[in-house]
């Protein structure tokens, strides 16, 4: 659905909307641009509101059609809320570094002490000693779940406390011990 004020017609997102006025106020011809090729449709459905249907098809749901208004209202309760010309308080750095976070954490990942395989993965398959930090990549809460939870499963017998179980040896490498996530300093 269009707006049709006067002589403007509402421009879609996604292609340049023009139209001429022929001979009777109820009918529109609307050209649309794609690159090279213009459409023309000729609209006889003008209802007094000024709305100009298009065919479905050319019709976008998700996009506001109505038009935007300026507001010199909105632009002084604007210029109130700046007493000098220092950007807005509310407005976000979008120079600041977005904040790191662990695999576990970004991927949301549920860690329980029966996953044996998932756990084995912190843990070095020459000594079964528990990776650290500087290795795993973890946040702190996170190393000190994982740490706690490679305890409780050895107690449960669920992993070896001195070597990484052989059928786990193959699997992807979570964590690279070769390789630590951060340097030394």
């Amino acid at each position: 659905m269009f707006r049709v004020l006067g002589k403007q017609i509402l421009k879609r997102p996604f292609g340049l909307l023009s139209y001429t006025e022929q001979t009777t106020c109820s009918s529109l011809v609307i050209h649309k641009k794609y690159g090279t090729k213009t459409l023309k449709y000729n609209v006889s459905s003008l209802s007094e509101a000024g709305d100009v249907k298009l065919p479905s098809q050319y019709q976008d749901p998700n996009f506001d059609y109505k038009k935007v208004t300026f507001s010199p209202e909105d632009v002084e309760k604007l210029l109130k809320q700046m007493e000098s010309d220092e950007p807005l308080l509310t407005m976000e750095d979008p120079y600041a570094a977005k904040p790191r976070r662990c695999i576990l954490c970004k991927y949301n990942v549920d860690i329980d002490y029966k996953n044996a395989q998932l756990l084995s993965q912190f843990v070095s398959p020459h000594t079964g000693r528990i990776y650290g930090r500087r290795v795993t990549g973890l946040c702190i809460p996170m190393q000190k779940r994982i740490a706690k939870l490679i305890k409780r499963a050895r107690i449960f017998a669920f992993m070896p406390y001195l070597n990484k179980d052989v059928e786990f040896y193959e699997d992807d490498k979570l964590v690279e011990y070769n390789k630590p996530s951060q340097k030394h300093f």
